[in-house]
């Protein structure tokens, strides 16, 4: 008798969305005619680029590295190079917005795949068809120095820009393998500049902490409820899309009533670094030359696009403000019994006027 298999038994893992496009996108750079990309997946010895445009879990459009239609390709005629870079071939982006627009296919709001991070160009490019998220399969240092400008486009233009492994590398594992630029390229560093001298370079207290101590540079005598800028003698050059929050020191903030107060501070500023903070206790508190008084966390931001509408969506907290979800329901036994203790019986039961 044939042996039943229960359909939890049968259940094959398979690639999430993200694996399954980005999968696409190397089979897309099979076809490229230009060999100036990155390692194609399933042709081996060969280098290429691929990508897929993507919508509502849906292939919008692809392309790949290869000259404008009709034209010699590379690998027939060679490379036209100026300037280091190949002029000849179209990038597989804009090939798959070519593609897209052809057909009369709208990307707006789409997820491109591209099996290597896009050029400056290729990237406006995306920027200006409404591409919301931009997913690479590798790292790749294209002209203009993608590094750092195409960061700092997608952080302006509020494109999500990411970098993972393909489902082909990860040995057909499901585990997420997403990672952000910072952890990618090697050139995320926070440079930081000496104003003077006796300035303290911020620093990582332990393994593991999020914030960077920042030490002050000058003797301060803060009174009950003065505000100080309190200068720090360093300057900083913070990755393009990242941002430096400056937050308490939990012993200086709860042991000695030192607050800080605001702290954004931006990657296109360039001048010291000024903490500023308020004393909230009730005597003067000393700050001593070389102290810790605040910390920095570098983190991502994004930038949403801002529309103006009539409605928004309602939900279930809806106008209810600070403490709202503190507040304890009081049904009607409650009122009862509220009503008994503040308004007593007489003896013939009947209620007690408080007056």
């Amino acid at each position: 008798m044939e042996e039943q298999i229960k359909p939890a038994e049968q259940k094959q893992s398979r690639p999430s969305w993200d694996e399954y496009f980005m999968n696409l996108a190397h089979l897309a750079a099979t076809r490229s005619t230009c060999n100036r990309g990155v390692p194609v997946k399933y042709a081996k010895d060969r280098k290429g680029v691929g990508a897929v445009i993507a919508g509502d879990k849906v292939t919008l459009a692809t392309g790949y590295n290869g000259s404008a239609r009709g034209l010699d390709h590379c690998d027939e005629v060679g490379h036209e190079i100026v300037e280091g870079h190949c002029i000849r071939t179209v990038h597989a982006e804009a090939n798959a917005v070519a593609s897209a627009a052809k057909r009369g296919v709208a990307i707006d709001g789409a997820t491109v795949y591209s099996t290597a991070s896009p050029c400056y160009d290729c990237f406006k490019l995306l920027i200006n068809c409404g591409v919301k998220r931009v997913v690479c399969g590798s790292f790749y240092g294209s002209r203009y120095g993608a590094s750092d400008k195409v960061v700092a486009l997608a952080a302006q233009a509020g494109i999500q820009l990411e970098f993972m492994k393909s489902y082909a590398d990860n040995d057909h594992s499901l585990d997420p393998d997403t990672m952000r630029l910072d952890t990618k390229s090697s050139d995320r560093k926070l440079k930081i500049k000496k104003l003077r001298p006796d300035a303290t370079i911020p620093n990582f207290a332990r393994e593991g902490d999020a914030g960077l101590d920042l030490y002050t540079v000058d003797n301060l005598n803060i009174d009950p409820g003065e505000r100080v800028k309190v200068a720090t003698g360093i300057a900083m050059e913070i990755p393009p899309g990242y941002v430096g929050l400056i937050w308490d020191r939990t012993g200086v903030s709860f042991k000695r009533g030192l607050k800080i107060i605001g702290g954004v501070v931006d990657s296109s500023y360039r001048g010291e670094i000024f903490p500023l903070m308020a004393n909230i206790s009730d005597e003067q508190v000393e700050i001593s030359a070389g102290e810790k008084i605040a910390q920095m966390v570098i983190q991502p931001f994004s930038r949403p696009e801002i529309e103006l509408t009539n409605e928004i969506s309602q939900t279930e907290r809806g106008e209810q403000m600070f403490g709202s979800s503190d507040l304890k329901p009081i049904s009607q036994d409650d009122i009862k019994k509220v009503i008994k203790i503040n308004n007593p019986e007489e003896d013939n039961g009947s209620q007690k006027g408080r007056w």
